[in-house]
């Protein structure tokens, strides 16, 4: 659902949304962080479409097996059409209540009909699950005589189904259905490297999503109620729109304030934030325990050498160098000119500080913190 407040606060962006108006016909691939505004995009330029009906899947919520994917791919594509409330998307979501509307599918129901043949089955057919899926759009349309642009948001989460025996490699079952007569895709995708190793094996255009620049943040802050230090909003916020906007819900304890205290607070949301970024690395990077030891000890230097981290972490410069390569390959940390850094910085300083993480940050560390912060970040 995108409300009329998102729309208002909007900013910027012109470079993208001409992109994707450009290629509406086109699939295309979105890449850039966690809370860069990839999702507000999309749904800006989905708010614009006239001759498109656009379908929304947010794949950070949907179920990962190929059952419930089907089910949710398929019912996101009738919700476009028939819903009326974004209340009733619910409804959308079983597969019974889809095949009641068979008859307003046309030959498109056929597909909903031999998903939900399957699902009576103790083993149901896989493959030929997420095949039915992955055509009903164009089917749909082709009956209809409608155009779909279909964002599948965090599309890299759907590997996930390569788990499953009887799919095993999914964007090879995906690539035969990406172009198509009646439905383009937008992908995107927080998992940087990921995605676009996606997107080249699925031979899509890739495109960056970048932070918003120091004009664009500045009259976003402007539109929050910022009125001074927007410099200063631009700096710590590295120009992420979400911390842009949780910076200014507190800019009244004064800009340094109110980052410090949102990033360390327990309650803050820059903080749960970071913290899930983090998480969400370290699990995909695997072994845990040792890559945050790394993490923290580049946290602390902003930057190191691969002989500086390895005496850090007491493991020898081969080890360091394979855990180093699994944090590069989630996006987490970068390497340029022999150094190691944090591709976040606003991630780095919390992660250099979350010693200091509590439910309501001291007010001594605070005024601490605060006063170190111009030389730290």
């Amino acid at each position: 659902m995108y409300t009329e407040e998102q729309r208002n606060l909007f900013t910027g962006r012109n470079y993208y949304l001409e992109l994707l108006r450009k290629n509406k016909d086109k699939s295309i691939v979105l890449a850039g962080p966690w809370h860069i505004g990839k999702t507000a995009i999309v749904r800006q330029f989905f708010s614009e479409l006239k001759d498109a009906v656009p379908v929304y899947v947010d794949l950070t919520k949907a179920g990962l097996t190929p059952e419930d994917f089907a089910i949710s791919l398929m019912g996101n594509v009738c919700f476009s059409l028939f819903g009326k409330e974004y209340s009733e998307i619910k409804i959308f979501m079983d597969i019974d209540y889809l095949l009641s509307l068979k008859k307003n599918l046309g030959k498109a129901g056929e597909n909903v009909e031999k998903i939900h043949n399957e699902l009576q089955k103790i083993k149901p057919n896989q493959r030929l699950i997420l095949e039915q899926a992955f055509g009903f759009a164009e089917v749909f349309g082709e009956e209809r005589k409608k155009k779909f642009v279909i964002c599948l948001d965090e599309f890299w989460k759907i590997k996930d189904m390569d788990n499953f025996e009887q799919i095993k490699d999914v964007m090879f079952l995906f690539k035969n259905f990406v172009s198509q007569k009646n439905v383009s895709y937008v992908l995107t995708g927080s998992a940087i490297k990921l995605t676009k190793e996606i997107a080249k094996e699925l031979d899509l255009r890739c495109e960056d999503v970048t932070p918003l620049d120091r004009d664009e943040c500045k009259e976003l802050a402007k539109k929050l109620g910022a009125k001074e230090d927007l410099e200063k909003i631009y700096r710590y916020s590295n120009g992420i729109p979400y911390y842009v906007i949780c910076i200014c819900k507190r800019v009244k304890e004064g800009v340094e304030k109110a980052f410090v205290s949102d990033l360390l607070s327990s309650y803050g949301s820059i903080n749960s934030a970071c913290s899930f970024i983090l998480n969400d690395s370290l699990n995909r990077a695997r072994g845990k325990t040792l890559l945050r030891s790394i993490v923290k000890a580049i946290a602390e230097r902003k930057e190191m050498r691969l002989n500086e981290i390895s005496r850090a972490v007491y493991r020898s410069s081969a080890v360091t160098n394979n855990l180093l390569s699994r944090l590069i390959d989630v996006d987490l940390i970068v390497k340029k000119d022999g150094r190691f850094s944090f591709s976040d910085p606003v991630l780095r300083y919390y992660v250099a500080n979350e010693l200091f993480e509590n439910d309501f940050v001291d007010k001594k560390i605070l005024d601490m913190l605060v006063k170190k912060l111009e030389d730290e970040l």
